[in-house]
């Protein structure tokens, strides 16, 4: 429990912590040379516009990011519906990917194997397993006690009633 709150008070910290000027300006510095660099080792991998985008993200997330205090925390909580209750993907977008033809054509030939099969081996109408007690006395189609096992059964039964008449709860 300690640990916990070690820890917790040092993510506190760290998440109001800010950067000194001198470390703000080495941070600008060294993403300006490692932008600098990556634009000479691969110069085709953006085109201007997207470039210059970039850049204009970056500069308007580090604006944001020296503006953030204390005194103006972010509020990070969600208060949306939790995952598992909602499908993969963005608001507004299907809840599934269609399908392609290949898949679809694939999907239907399983269904009607499947289908061909249960009709093959007859459909069950009756109770779900889980709806019913297994191996219950009773129920259908018990194995029955050998001599041995009814007569270990019948000597449990004779103990345990001879107990609860001994601690007097019957």
């Amino acid at each position: 429990m300690k640990t916990l709150v070690v820890l917790a008070i040092f993510g506190m910290c760290v998440a109001f912590a800010r950067y000194t000027p001198e470390v703000e300006q080495a941070r600008e510095e060294f993403f300006r040379a490692f932008r600098a660099a990556e634009r000479a080792s691969s110069p085709d991998l953006f085109t201007p516009e997207v470039r210059e985008a970039r850049e204009e993200f970056f500069r308007a997330f580090r604006a944001a990011e020296r503006a953030a205090s204390p005194s103006s925390p972010v509020d990070a909580k969600w208060y949306g519906p939790y995952a598992s209750s909602q499908p993969a993907g963005l608001p507004g977008s299907p809840d599934q990917v269609p399908f392609t033809a290949e898949v679809q054509a694939a999907a239907n030939a399983f269904q009607r194997a499947y289908r061909k099969q249960l009709e093959a081996v007859g459909r069950n109408y009756g109770p779900f397993a889980s709806s019913q007690p297994a191996g219950l006395p009773g129920s259908p189609d018990q194995v029955p006690f050998t001599a041995e096992v009814q007569a270990a059964v019948n000597a449990f039964q004779r103990a345990y009633r001879k107990q609860l008449e001994a601690v007097g709860d019957n």
